[in-house]
């Protein structure tokens, strides 16, 4: 069975509970992309390593009645995923120490239209402005650029449409732009949600 086949998913997801090889094929299949979006997300490879172990665990308990999509299960990986690191910022509340590491890991470059903006900003002030973005718009812009998920990946993850993605998408651009630009201008932090 070919390790990127996503077809096959529903049928490792099946056997998994019952065959450890299974889960083992769709641990093979998705850690480095799970693990490269928790880097990217969070600057610190650390925590990166921490998340993408809880992701792998919870799935291995939640594997039992899963419903896999045709896209397979990456979608799924994604969104636990997601709501860890979600849960990690909660938990650490942004701290200086944290914000510093962030601040200092470059932000990878992803050809897209979103390169608009990173081209304009200097990194770190980028990922100082996406850190003080609402929950949403970090979500969709981490998983649509930062991951590199397609819309309808996005939309899955996130329990919307690809269109309400794409106007989320809009809107978060929009706030990131205007955070890095009033960086530049006041100097000053601005409020914690844009």
């Amino acid at each position: 069975m070919p390790l990127d086949d996503p077809s096959s998913d529903r049928d490792l997801v099946g056997r998994a509970p019952h065959d450890p090889e299974a889960f083992a094929v769709l641990y093979r299949r998705y850690v480095h992309r799970v693990r490269a979006f928790a880097v990217r997300r969070c600057g610190n490879t650390t925590v990166a390593d921490d998340i993408t172990a809880i992701v792998f665990e919870r799935a291995w308990r939640n594997l039992p009645g899963l419903e896999v999509p045709d896209q397979g299960v990456g979608p799924w990986l994604f969104r636990i995923a997601s709501n860890e690191l979600a849960s990690h910022f909660r938990k650490t509340a942004r701290g200086r120490r944290a914000q510093e590491r962030i601040e200092s890991t470059p932000l990878p470059r992803v050809p897209d239209p979103a390169d608009i903006t990173v081209d304009r900003s200097d990194h770190a002030a980028v990922r100082k402005a996406l850190n003080r973005l609402n929950p949403r718009h970090q979500e969709v812009i981490s998983l649509r650029y930062l991951a590199g998920l397609s819309p309808q990946e996005t939309a899955e993850i996130m329990g919307i449409t690809p269109s309400v993605v794409a106007a989320v998408l809009h809107r978060a651009l929009n706030a990131l732009q205007q955070v890095i630009n009033r960086q530049r201008v006041d100097g000053h932090n601005g409020p914690q949600y844009e």
